[in-house]
């Protein structure tokens, strides 16, 4: 259950990381992480 989790947040931050390569700017990736980071952290309460 945990690698699945691990493997969610890994597939995120790819897809994350290549959208935001088309338009690199650094408010956006920090928008991204922080996103990502409370998105990790309501899947763990589930």
């Amino acid at each position: 259950m945990f690698s699945g989790f691990c493997a969610s947040v890994v597939g995120i931050l790819v897809a994350a990381r290549l959208s935001l390569g088309i338009a690199s700017n650094g408010f956006w990736e920090l928008k991204a992480v922080f996103i990502i980071s409370y998105w990790a952290l309501v899947s763990l309460e589930l």
